[in-house]
């Protein structure tokens, strides 16, 4: 190993043909700093987003099954008559009562189903079209070719600073993206309150980008994932140069 060992240090004067380093010190820089350098992890490339995507129904979830029986019932009040000592004749007013009683029911059965009620979430939910741009800090997303949105994913990853600048305040809401692998993530606040988690990423072979969005609201009951995929239509370049992050 000792004969070796200075041998193997001696490569970069044997590839040059001349004494390359006078310092042994050099030397081993020379040699430690590539096998270093292997040992980096690799600079990811941001895939491929940019271009027009359409819904593809038959491998989507279906909003209404998803949401089917997980949004809250929304109360609504029944007009009351006000009480007469000498009103003896009280037939109308159970009438009426009963009357008022029926269309409560029918709106709150209607409100269960009414995914309108989710606010800043319906739109994302029954997205059908996503076009996709690059901008100089991160891309803009527009849902359906009517709601446009910035998207600027944050360096550094999951991580919020005292000034807030990674973060995007639009109508939707407070909004930090970030990657995660090749998996960009979008974890927005919503106006109204609750969390709202978008993931996309592209799939190749066929190429398609598959969409993830967990929901947590108060007029939920519980957490609700739906899964979408998208299809490039033809105006969505099949191959392209992926840019460094």
């Amino acid at each position: 190993m000792a004969l070796f060992f200075p041998s193997f240090l001696d490569w970069p004067e044997r590839l040059l043909g001349f004494p390359a380093f006078k310092s042994p010190q050099l030397k081993i820089l020379c040699v430690l700093i590539p096998g270093f350098l292997c040992l980096l992890p690799p600079v990811m490339a941001e895939p491929r987003f940019e271009g027009s995507w359409v819904l593809d129904k038959q491998s989507s979830d279906d909003p209404r099954k998803i949401f089917k029986k997980t949004l809250r019932k929304r109360s609504y009040p029944t007009p009351i008559a006000k009480k007469i000592d000498n009103q003896k004749d009280r037939s109308f007013e159970r009438i009426q009562s009963n009357y008022w009683s029926t269309v409560r029911q029918g709106k709150e059965a209607s409100s269960i189903k009414d995914l309108r009620r989710l606010g800043t979430a319906y739109p994302l939910v029954k997205n059908k079209r996503f076009d996709i741009r690059r901008r100089a800090k991160g891309y803009e997303f527009t849902y359906d070719g009517a709601l446009p949105r910035e998207v600027r994913p944050n360096p550094t990853g999951r991580v919020y600073s005292a000034s807030g600048d990674e973060l995007v305040v639009d109508t939707l809401g407070h909004t930090l993206s970030y990657w995660e692998g090749g998996m960009l993530v979008l974890e927005g606040d919503p106006p109204t309150g609750g969390k709202i988690i978008e993931r996309f990423a592209i799939e190749e072979n066929p190429l398609r980008l598959t969409y993830s969005i967990n929901i947590r609201m108060n007029i939920l009951k519980g957490p609700v994932e739906l899964r979408r995929v998208y299809l490039p239509t033809k105006s969505t370049p099949a191959e392209g140069r992926p840019t460094k992050h």
